[in-house]
């Protein structure tokens, strides 16, 4: 069997990401669910690239979330399904990108 190895350079590619969420705050009736989705573009629009994403409810990293999100010539969604636990108020946060380079927030309250 015969092998070869070879370096190939790569360039470092500014992606310049934007992203929002579609929806700014919920209302949910306990036991229901919700789905929240996360639009990103990228100007850079490489035909596919894949950026982290971290989702956290109240601080606290959803572990069954999305881990990341690929973007096709500059386009990606990623979207977690929120079911009401009980009443109260909770703090929806996505970070996207490295060193959580877009943080987007939304309000989520079940009553």
């Amino acid at each position: 069997m015969k092998q070869s190895r070879t370096t190939l350079p790569v360039a470092s590619v500014d992606l310049a990401l934007d992203a929002s969420l579609n929806l700014e705050r919920a209302d949910v009736y306990p036991d229901k669910t919700v789905t929240i989705t996360a639009d990103m573009t990228s100007p850079a629009a490489l035909p596919m690239v894949t950026v982290p994403v971290q989702w956290e409810l109240d601080g606290t990293a959803i572990t069954n979330a999305p881990q990341t999100v690929t973007l096709e010539n500059g386009h990606g969604q990623a979207s977690l399904d929120w079911t009401a636990p009980d009443d109260g108020k909770y703090d929806l946060t996505v970070s996207i990108g490295n060193s959580d380079e877009i943080e987007l927030e939304c309000e989520l309250r079940a009553a």
